[in-house]
């Protein structure tokens, strides 16, 4: 439960399966520093185990499929909406999207830090087909325009 004063730090991940594999030791030294953690997902998944460490969850609605211009609004949106109900110190994003459309908002709702992870290139950086390549053009553009808060780390996880 939220405490004054103590520091509070938001995950933005796909699932709560993803999360317990690659960030849960994470969360853990947040824990034992003394920040407030929660976690949210991009779609409601169980996560009974999460809230039995302690760590309080949240979801909304981020789709992880498509580039459609609708649905990354909604997305982006959402984001907003949760960092202006939740944050106070530091966000946390995993992956592409939440990387784009997070640091966008975070700068929106004008969040102190950003740490974004980026676990792998991706599938949309592997693909062969002309398609592949102009969406891996528009990301990397996207990248370029949204990654420039002032306080914000990398954490690059593969070549």
């Amino acid at each position: 439960m939220p405490t004054e004063g103590r520091k509070k730090i938001l995950f933005v991940v796909d699932d709560a399966a993803f999360f317990e594999s690659y960030l849960l030791r994470l969360a853990q030294e947040a824990i034992e520093r003394g920040f407030e953690r929660v976690v949210a997902f991009g779609a409601a998944r169980e996560q009974g185990a999460l809230r039995g460490i302690g760590i309080r969850t949240r979801s909304f609605d981020f789709s992880m499929s498509g580039w459609s211009p609708l649905r990354n609004m909604n997305a982006f949106l959402a984001l907003l909406r949760l960092y202006r109900a939740e944050v106070r110190d530091i966000v946390h994003h995993v992956t592409l999207k939440q990387v784009i459309y997070g640091t966008l908002a975070a700068r929106f709702a004008r969040v102190p830090a950003v740490v974004n992870a980026i676990p792998g290139t991706g599938s949309v950086f592997t693909q062969p087909k002309l398609a592949g390549r102009a969406t891996c053009g528009l990301v990397n553009l996207l990248y370029l325009i949204v990654l420039s808060h002032d306080n914000m780390r990398f954490m690059f996880q593969n070549r």
